[in-house]
């Protein structure tokens, strides 16, 4: 068999994108947004069957299951490496305006197996930095997908069907999908052995805007787990700032620091609060900061409720 590839730009148009996809006389595509050179030596030898995405990852998110961070997570990986005869099986969106990450998602629940390839093609890694109020899912498209994704199709099986429920929570979240992660983590209220769900609700009304109705949340939440990765992110994103001896950064360090109560511990009810106040001053660098932060909040809790719902692979 040869290892001719051809080019397909993911960002033309979806019927464009799928003209091609299934037109093209190449055994491989790649699908990106950049052409990649010597792309034969890249799939040679690779099973045709399946896809072979190239991942970018950053490092919260590489703790999570592959399937889990396509579906959870705009848009994380650089391109794919598709044999026309997959390319073909798996039948085209309608409208999506992002059609190669449809077909990607289609792929995925129709059984088609994908797996990570290689280094990512960017040299850096790609931030998860969810707006502080979403005025609207910013990828529509995406409802329908998510409504009938299964989470434990991919799994051995369900450790917790409170936790499964959570983690449609904190997808529905991750994609501003505001009043649907509502409806899940509002029917398990008060349940789970961390409460995740109660952690979700907290942070859609943090992102609503309803901040004591945040805070109420967070009450019942507690301490949870995820509480001691968030200080060291903190801490991390801190000494990042101090590094850059811009003297603009010290009033934000201080306010940062605050983030964490007197044993060192994350306070959510202060972020509550950072978040609020760094809308209402509309200072880029506050928000920038504001939104990382609750990125990482967003991909460890993921991560924590997964580990709740599913026993995985």
């Amino acid at each position: 068999m040869s290892n001719s590839v051809s080019w397909i730009n993911r960002r033309v148009s979806a019927d464009e994108f799928f003209r091609q996809l299934h037109q093209s006389e190449t055994d491989w595509l790649f699908i990106s947004s950049e052409p990649i050179e010597q792309g034969e030596p890249m799939i040679a030898g690779r099973d045709a069957a399946v896809v072979w995405l190239r991942d970018c990852s950053t490092s919260l998110l590489c703790r999570l299951p592959l399937w889990l961070r396509l579906f959870a997570f705009p848009s994380q990986w650089d391109g794919f490496f598709v044999h026309r005869d997959v390319a073909q099986h798996v039948s085209p969106g309608a409208t999506a305006s992002e059609a190669a990450e449809e077909w990607l998602l289609r792929a995925l629940t129709s059984g088609t197996r994908i797996e990570a390839i290689g280094s990512a093609l960017q040299t850096s890694e790609v931030s998860f930095s969810p707006a502080l109020r979403p005025s609207f899912p910013t990828r529509p498209w995406l409802k329908p997908l998510l409504e009938k994704f299964r989470p434990e199709t991919f799994a051995k099986s369900v450790r917790s069907s409170i936790d499964l429920t959570a983690l449609k929570a904190g997808i529905f979240q991750m994609h501003d999908f505001l009043d649907e992660s509502h409806s899940f983590s509002q029917s398990i209220e008060g349940a789970g052995v961390h409460r995740n769900g109660d952690y979700w609700h907290a942070i859609m009304h943090r992102r609503e805007p309803d901040y004591p109705n945040s805070k109420y949340w967070f009450r019942h939440v507690g301490r949870h787990p995820i509480f001691n990765d968030l200080s060291r992110e903190l801490t991390q994103r801190i000494n990042e700032l101090h590094t850059s001896a811009d003297r603009k950064n010290d009033e934000l360090i201080s306010r940062m620091s605050h983030l964490v109560d007197g044993r060192d511990e994350w306070d959510p009810f202060a972020f509550v609060d950072f978040c609020r106040t760094s809308v209402e001053r509309g200072h880029p660098e506050e928000i920038a900061v504001a939104e990382a932060l609750q990125g990482d909040e967003m991909s460890l809790l993921l991560a924590a409720t997964l580990d709740d719902a599913l026993i995985v692979d």
